[in-house]
């Protein structure tokens, strides 16, 4: 059984050590930076916000600003192996709410690094440019086929832009659970920060090779596109992949710790 009582408190021993750390904070920065520098690549910069915004998100930018979600707390397993603190915290508690505690907070900080750095960005851009064009290409593309169309419809831009940053922070904050995962089989932090890069490739060309590029993962996890037509059935969409991929890696990750470290 999982004791709720102690998986909090391993949560909130482990929000603090990102807060402590500052990594969330160099993680969002990360994802400011990254969008800015791409913003200067060829894109015309007398346009809007909305469009800058999706240009950037479309290219390599958007897989690259994976790596921050990571950054934030993607290599915490790895460190409790280095500095063998895996052990006592396991002691402490049991497997099971280790395990929990780890890929919650590791998916969270991963969804908070991202929406928050996309924020930041947009704020930076809307100081120069208008949010949006009304009778501009992009927004009425998105009115057609994006997602929180309500919240464009009506002006609430910095709504759309949260909710985007939610939905992306979804697929980064999977990512970073996975690295968490790979890193018990090659304790390697470098790798365990390149792997979100590496598997967007991998996932993005697997899915196109099976369903003929008809479900991608920009699909799933980019507001940019509304895979169900329905803004609301898309986002509750991959907020359920979501879960249920966090219940598998959790599942293999319990299973790869007993069998490696507490046989």
């Amino acid at each position: 059984m999982i004791d709720i009582k102690k998986t909090k408190n391993l949560m909130a021993s482990d929000l603090c050590r990102v807060l402590e750390s500052k990594r969330i904070l160099i993680a969002i920065v990360m994802v400011v930076m990254i969008l800015i520098s791409a913003s200067f690549e060829g894109i015309s910069l007398n346009e809007d916000v909305l469009y800058m915004f999706s240009i950037v998100m479309y290219s390599m930018p958007a897989m690259v600003i994976l790596i921050a979600g990571t950054f934030a707390y993607g290599d915490s397993i790895c460190s409790d192996m280095e500095h063998k603190y895996m052990i006592n915290l396991i002691l402490k508690s049991n497997l099971t709410e280790y395990v929990l505690s780890k890929i919650l907070v590791i998916f969270i900080t991963a969804i908070i690094s991202i929406s928050v750095g996309i924020l930041c960005y947009v704020g930076i851009l809307h100081i120069f440019l208008p949010w949006a064009l009304v009778n501009g290409n992009q927004y009425e593309f998105l009115m057609q086929g994006g997602s929180f169309r309500y919240f464009l419809g009506r002006k609430m831009y910095l709504m759309y832009f949260l909710l985007y940053g939610i939905q992306y922070g979804l697929l980064a904050g999977n990512l970073a659970v996975f690295s968490a995962y790979l890193s018990l089989f090659i304790t390697n932090k470098m790798l365990v920060l390149a792997t979100p890069f590496l598997c967007y490739y991998f996932i993005d060309f697997v899915l196109a090779d099976f369903l003929n590029e008809q479900v991608r993962l920009a699909s799933v996890f980019s507001a940019s596109n509304n895979l169900m037509n329905d803004d609301l059935k898309s986002f509750l969409f991959s907020i359920v992949i979501s879960v249920l991929f966090l219940i598998l890696i959790g599942i293999l990750t319990e299973k790869k710790i007993k069998k490696e470290y507490l046989s």
